[in-house]
């Protein structure tokens, strides 16, 4: 994958299924609660120790981004795994980093997941939560 390829992080989760452990989907969420921008203190309790994997929207290519509590990321798209961290700003927004500088993102929910703003979008297809571990992408715990 090309540097600039991977200098690009956004993640479209519209359309998500959210998942527990066991990988059964969890009802849509209630519609006075979609497209509302993640507050930090949402953004925090939402997206760390989770599997997020799903496709670009422009291209169809495969993407999953693990991460576990404390923040640190394992990013796997069209088969190459990048490691780097999630910090969440005051102001809510997610950023990413995988060593060659941070890309931030609104984030905003949607029918069964989020959508995090910026370009390309990337589509969940499944969110598993209480991951304890990320090892290569794969989801440990």
């Amino acid at each position: 994958m090309k540097a600039a390829g991977w200098a690009i992080i956004t993640a479209t989760v519209a359309g998500a299924a959210l998942a527990d452990d066991a990988g059964d989907a969890a009802p849509a969420r209630p519609s006075s609660v979609l497209n509302t921008v993640l507050t930090a203190e949402e953004a925090r309790a939402e997206l760390f120790g989770v599997h997020l994997s799903g496709v670009v929207a422009s291209t169809a290519v495969k993407w999953s981004e693990c991460i576990d509590p404390d923040g640190r990321t394992v990013f796997t798209l069209d088969g190459e795994d990048r490691s780097g961290v999630l910090a969440i700003r005051d102001n809510g927004e997610a950023c990413f980093d995988y060593g060659d500088g941070a890309n931030c993102f609104r984030v905003t929910r949607a029918p069964r997941g989020y959508i995090f703003w910026g370009a390309p979008r990337y589509e969940t297809t499944e969110v598993r939560r209480d991951v304890e571990a990320c090892f290569s992408g794969a989801p440990i715990g």
